[in-house]
């Protein structure tokens, strides 16, 4: 099977990635106006921004060692990506009350460029992304489950 233009070029695994934030890109150009009027988007958009931070954390280690940038790819991916967080958070704080959310993707974006240690990254990584997490609505669970013989019913 011949492969797609594009992968001459990029790699799958990048364009997939350069897609998705693209998107996400263009998803922030209308936020939601307050906590309490969070559409689906705004939920998604906060979901998305806390698994960019997850993902910062978990592959910051392929991208520094020591304080050295050990591929440069990543490294770049690193820094693209903690942009979009610091980008999409500054208009979420302008369209809801957010707490400190900028100032964290900032903070996070800054140790990043500084190339400070993996346990530093992940810590703030996932500080940020316990503040993004917090601010989405909460999902509503049911109660109690169905019984047995309900849902053996339901599937006759």
């Amino acid at each position: 099977m011949q492969a797609h233009w594009i992968y001459r070029f990029i790699s799958p695994k990048l364009f997939v990635l350069n897609v998705s934030v693209l998107l996400l890109g263009l998803s922030c150009l209308l936020p939601a106006t307050s906590q309490a009027e969070m559409s689906d988007d705004g939920s998604a958009q906060m979901r998305q921004l806390a698994q960019l931070a997850e993902y910062i954390a978990v592959d910051y280690v392929e991208a520094v060692r020591d304080g050295q940038v050990v591929n440069d790819g990543e490294y770049q991916e690193m820094l693209e990506f903690s942009l979009i967080v610091t980008n999409i958070s500054e208009i979420q704080d302008k369209s809801a009350d957010t707490g400190d959310l900028t100032g964290q993707a900032k903070a996070l974006q800054a140790a990043i460029q500084n190339k400070q240690a993996i346990e530093t990254i992940r810590q703030m990584s996932g500080s940020l992304r316990g503040t993004l997490l917090a601010l989405m609505p909460q999902s509503s669970l049911p109660d109690h489950l169905l019984s047995k013989a309900t849902v053996k019913g339901l599937y006759e």
